[in-house]
């Protein structure tokens, strides 16, 4: 049994489809990379699975093998699903500190201790007065994209969806989050979609298999080797 099940999804806004028939299957453990050009879908696809979307959606998306289509990003969330936005909102007044501690108290059922977060902030090289600002408020892309990977670390979720997660960050930054990210895979079994447009991602994560997207639809999939393929010839002989 797959820890996560698509059949035939799709999502159209105006008559418009923007995911057209999409079947997908990831176990535990593996590591999915989906690739594509601009506006093939791949965040739609991030969205749709977390239930962030307003498009009208058909087809099946089965979790642990409980179909989850109808339910919300809230119900998906405790279920165990993540997601990493591609460009995480600002929102000013929500203080980090007090903003992580929920969502940790909430999930464990017990209170965040300031001794466990300070080690996963020494992880990812953020220093812990980041814990005074507001969520996200006048961050670079890079501290975003550590932050996002702080809550996936303390969330422990069984799918993680990471959109763009080279997006804003630095060679050494990027080793530094996918160094956590992989680490907290080894220990929990998480599963992962690593969503991305450049191949260099596969350099940084175990990737299992990878997919490619075109006009809402998977073209190809297959393991590592299609991203040579990719690099010489570019989408549009795929």
């Amino acid at each position: 049994m797959a820890l996560l099940t698509i059949k035939n999804l799709t999502a159209t806004t105006n008559v418009q489809p923007i995911l057209d028939g999409i079947n997908l299957a990831i176990d535990q453990g593996e590591t999915h990379l989906i690739m594509g050009p601009n506006g093939s879908g791949k965040t739609s696809l991030a969205q749709t699975i977390m239930g962030n979307i307003t498009a009208k959606v058909t087809g099946e998306i089965s979790f642990e093998d409980n179909e989850i289509t109808k339910l919300t990003a809230a119900e998906r969330a405790e279920l165990g699903i993540f997601l990493a936005f591609q460009n995480p909102p600002e929102i000013p007044g929500v203080n980090i500190f007090s903003y992580l501690r929920t969502i940790y108290n909430k999930k464990h059922r017990k209170e965040l201790e300031l001794l466990d977060l300070k080690i996963y902030l020494e992880k990812l090289h953020l220093n812990e007065t980041i814990l005074e600002r507001n969520l996200n408020e006048d961050f670079s892309g890079g501290e975003k994209k550590k932050l996002e990977t702080l809550q996936l670390l303390l969330l422990k979720p069984k799918l993680a969806i990471l959109d763009e997660l080279d997006s804003g960050l630095d060679i050494d930054a990027l080793q530094t989050v996918t160094t956590a990210i992989t680490n907290l895979q080894k220990e929990t079994n998480m599963a992962i979609i690593v969503i991305s447009h450049l191949a260099k991602v596969a350099d940084y994560l175990p990737i299992t298999k990878v997919h490619i997207l075109k006009l809402g639809k998977i073209v190809k999939s297959n393991g590592k080797e299609i991203l040579e393929e990719l690099i010489k010839t570019g989408y549009a002989k795929l």
